[in-house]
């Protein structure tokens, strides 16, 4: 390139780039400014760019504001369909006694009110009936506890039971509702509340009458087959069938329980169905007795003969079982020494020494005399409509209507000592206790009787503060003592029955 072309390049050259500088890419705020050639392609792109977006941006804003009116339109006009719908039982209260021409008028005017509300539902009906959808196939919507108070007045009627007791407990948010049925006097306490595991319980005051286990015995006796269900260990082929959260039976010093907890609606009635027939129309035959109970059995069955008879059963093993715990047997003799005269002198459960007295015909006697719906009570709690328990029931309370009702038993008090006692009591040697077979003591106060279930609970709330826990003043005197190396587990308050009594006792 000669010397006058390459001058004229160059100021070619710095002509373009003094322009590119000052051009408006570089001064985006400078309105003088102006695209120069050499950037006018990559301005034009940046515009198409940003004119999208703004369209965009547009777009987005004016489906906002849209979706904003037609939701204040809704709100509007649910706002005046619910006060429309308020005002239709006023306008039926008012017309009730009118021609038949101004009820179908109303009527009328509901289905209009009716219709043109479903058309203007809003997210939260959507919702709602969702909920209600859910509830009719097994998901069951929020309790409104307020509600069953006062669907459930003092006096009202429903299926047999009358209203005793209705009262609303703000403190744990349920409802109490107290029934007694008409025909037999069978009490019924339902707590209404929002959770879904319902639990339902039958509990009769079996008061032993000896120690040969009769309560404990029927207890597992009951379940083992009824007039609907005519098959053995109906629970435990139930745990194999059933979404139950709990399910057993329990025979305590006075009662016999049969709860039983489920979150579904369907294996809830399941549930209910055997128990109830196990408990109130039970099969009751001689042969589940001797496998429940007690009975005679060689120890070789093939040649019986030439073999030794041994006593088998289920509650027969497992009292021997229970008995085999030396402080389990220092606590029930403890107690039994305390009430002699009354049913707790006697063991409940059964003494393996005493179970082969119990005959087959005396089990049913007891069945019979306890076994009765005027002396149970029944329980249920959860969210489960009380009017479907009820219905229930009655299909097994009706077949005691025509029947005598059994006079109640009660439990006469122990006369009061007028001099301390005290008991030795020996036990067997236990070749498979870890602990060794240690020697024990203990004090025990039988306390004056205690009817006030407050006072009860208060007593033992005392009690788990004075004995339970290394900080527990009763517990740090004993262990600074040296007089022992530990406290009995059972130390403390018990209320058993209407007869309270106090241990404190510690082992070597």
């Amino acid at each position: 390139m000669d010397r006058n072309n390459r001058q004229f390049y160059n100021r070619q050259h710095f002509h373009q780039a003094s322009e590119h500088e000052n051009c408006r890419s570089h001064n985006p705020h400078d309105p003088r400014r102006a695209a120069c050639s050499r950037c006018s392609a990559h301005v034009t792109q940046n515009e198409r760019v940003r004119r999208f977006t703004r369209e965009k941006r547009d777009q987005r804003q004016r489906a906002l504001h849209q979706q904003h009116e037609q939701a204040q339109s809704l709100r509007d006009r649910s706002a005046i369909a619910a006060r429309a719908t308020r005002s239709i039982p006023i306008l039926l209260r008012v017309t009730a006694d009118e021609s038949e021409e101004s009820s179908t008028l109303d009527s009328s005017s509901t289905s209009r009110s009716s219709s043109s509300m479903s058309d203007v539902l809003s997210k939260r009906s959507k919702r709602k009936r969702r909920s209600a959808h859910k509830s009719r196939s097994g998901i069951r919507g929020r309790l409104d506890v307020h509600k069953v108070v006062r669907q459930y007045p003092v006096g009202a009627q429903f299926h047999g039971f009358t209203v005793q007791r209705s009262e609303l407990v703000t403190e744990l948010d349920l409802a109490a509702i107290l029934l007694k049925h008409d025909d037999t006097g069978c009490k019924y306490l339902h707590l209404a509340r929002n959770d879904t595991d319902n639990v339902f319980a039958t509990l009769f005051r079996t008061i032993p009458e000896d120690s040969t286990g009769a309560p404990h015995i029927l207890e597992h006796y009951v379940l083992n087959g009824s007039e609907k269900y005519p098959i053995r260990d109906a629970l435990l082929k139930m745990m194999t069938r059933s979404v139950y959260s709990f399910m057993n039976a329990f025979t305590a010093d006075d009662f016999t329980l049969y709860p039983f907890s489920t979150t579904n609606a369907k294996d809830f009635k399941n549930l209910q169905s055997v128990y109830l027939d196990g408990i109130f129309r039970p099969l009751l035959k001689e042969l589940d007795f001797m496998q429940e109970g007690w009975r005679l059995e060689p120890l070789k069955p093939d040649d019986p003969s030439n073999s030794e008879y041994v006593l088998k059963g289920i509650v027969l093993n497992e009292m021997k079982g229970v008995y085999s715990d030396s402080f389990g047997v220092m606590r029930r003799k403890t107690k039994m020494a305390l009430y002699p005269s009354g049913p707790y002198g006697h063991e409940a459960g059964g003494d393996p020494l005493k179970i082969p007295d119990l005959s087959w015909e005396g089990t049913k006697s007891f069945y019979k005399r306890n076994y009765h719906p005027s002396n149970a009570k029944l329980f249920s709690y959860g969210d489960m409509p009380l009017k479907d328990h009820l219905e229930f029931m009655k299909h097994y309370l009706n077949k005691f209507q025509n029947k005598k009702v059994p006079a109640p038993r009660t439990i006469t008090e122990e006369p009061r000592w007028t001099e301390p006692r005290e008991l030795t009591v020996y036990y067997q040697e236990n070749p498979q206790s870890k602990e060794g077979n240690k020697a024990a003591v203990a004090v025990t106060y039988a306390l004056t009787p205690i009817k006030n279930d407050f006072e009860n609970f208060s007593l033992k709330i005392l009690s788990e503060l004075l004995v339970a826990g290394p900080n527990a003043p009763f517990y740090k005197c004993l262990q600074e003592s040296h007089l022992g190396t530990g406290m009995l587990s059972f130390s403390g308050y018990e209320g058993l029955g209407n007869e309270p009594y106090f241990l404190i006792g510690k082992f070597e």
